[in-house]
């Protein structure tokens, strides 16, 4: 079962339910997905010259949540991100907000999130600061 036919079945329920509520990127990316290597994104004409050969193909939609368009491009971005890596131990630190927060967080996102990362960069340079095992 592809994304796309997901959407296709439940789009007019979620936005029924949600719509209001939801972002435009959100819903411009649900479009998107859904479209994705359709007609409705535009088809691109592929001549052979060595066969002559020629048809037409489905544009894809170039989303960077679509899953027919990103997968390659993602592991790509993986591969670069990791060549990038310095030989150190790391680790990963997650930042969280109480669940009573999550319905103002979610009409108020460019603010809150905007705060809590300014919290968390301060706080991650105050640990930085501080030596570890004593040292």
């Amino acid at each position: 079962m592809e994304l796309a036919s997901i959407i296709d079945q439940y789009k007019p329920a979620f936005l029924e339910k949600y719509g209001a509520r939801s972002l435009q990127g959100q819903i411009q990316a649900m479009g998107a997905l859904q479209r994705c290597r359709t007609p409705d994104s535009g088809e691109l004409y592929v001549h052979c010259t060595q066969c002559e050969e020629a048809h037409w193909k489905p544009m894809s939609c170039g989303h960077r949540s679509c899953p027919k368009c990103q997968n390659h491009e993602a592991g790509q971005w993986l591969e670069r991100q990791q060549a990038k890596l310095l030989p150190v131990e790391y680790f990963m630190a997650t930042f969280t907000l109480p669940k009573g927060l999550r319905s103002f967080v979610w009409y108020h996102q460019k603010t809150v999130y905007s705060i809590l990362f300014q919290c968390v960069v301060s706080t991650l340079k105050d640990f930085g600061l501080n030596p570890v095992d004593g040292s």
